[in-house]
């Protein structure tokens, strides 16, 4: 009985997902609980060794290095209570997550911390201070969790510098689900880019070597399958 109900509950929310209307209070009311827990039980593993390795060794996999942002202003979208940013040495990080308030609140190791400047708002709002501030933006498996891919791009495209890049990287999937609220494919995806104003530069699948934190071989974060975009805003 419990697992009908359940299952009942799941196409409800699944199904007020294709509402514009009813999609932003189900994430925020559903999802975004969802997330919390996860965060909060997840804590002990992002303190860990292990993780650290992880993270670099993705970040690594994507051509990074630690040292090539110092001094420079990134934004983080959907930064998450690990701030897996704080990769790059000295640089900047502003954070943007809509729970930043409740994983300082509930996290006491929260990776958030080591943010320049936190913004406790979804990725879809608009934060007008930061209009051509950074000169990156980045975004890992979190674009597939929020619920208003178009406002987001445009986001980060108004927070580049002229000439500054972005890199995002999340599941692309056909199909909705609780923690994954859009379905997005790489058609959808390179659209909504070139109609931001984005030149895309590079695109790649999978995550390389398969990570603890990704399923299976590597392929994917959670949901679907992983793509990675490299994108630029023009200077002009």
């Amino acid at each position: 009985m419990r697992e009908r109900l359940r299952n009942a509950a799941i196409r409800v929310i699944t199904r007020g997902y294709r509402c514009r209307i009813l999609k932003p209070l189900i994430w925020k009311y559903v999802t975004q609980s969802k997330e919390l827990r996860f965060h909060v039980s997840d804590a002990p593993r992002g303190n860990s060794e292990q993780f650290r390795k992880e993270i670099a060794s993705l970040f690594e996999y994507f051509g990074f290095s630690p040292d090539q942002l110092a001094n420079k202003t990134v934004v983080d979208i959907g930064a998450g209570s690990h701030l897996i940013t704080s990769f790059f040495r000295d640089a900047k990080i502003v954070a943007i997550d809509p729970l930043a308030n409740r994983y300082l609140k509930e996290i006491p190791s929260c990776g958030l911390r080591k943010a320049h400047k936190i913004y406790s708002c979804p990725a879809e709002t608009r934060i007008e201070g930061l209009e051509s501030a950074a000169d990156f933006a980045i975004s890992i498996n979190v674009l597939d969790h929020a619920y208003e891919f178009e406002a987001i791009i445009d986001n980060i495209y108004f927070y580049l510098k002229p000439g500054a890049t972005a890199f995002l990287s999340f599941d692309c999937h056909d199909y909705i689900t609780t923690l994954h609220p859009i379905d997005l494919s790489v058609e959808r995806c390179k659209k909504t880019f070139e109609s931001a104003g984005f030149s895309i530069t590079k695109v790649s699948r999978g995550l390389g070597p398969a990570l603890p934190c990704a399923i299976p071989l590597g392929s994917a974060y959670g949901d679907g399958e992983a793509f990675s975009f490299w994108l630029t805003k023009p200077k002009a």
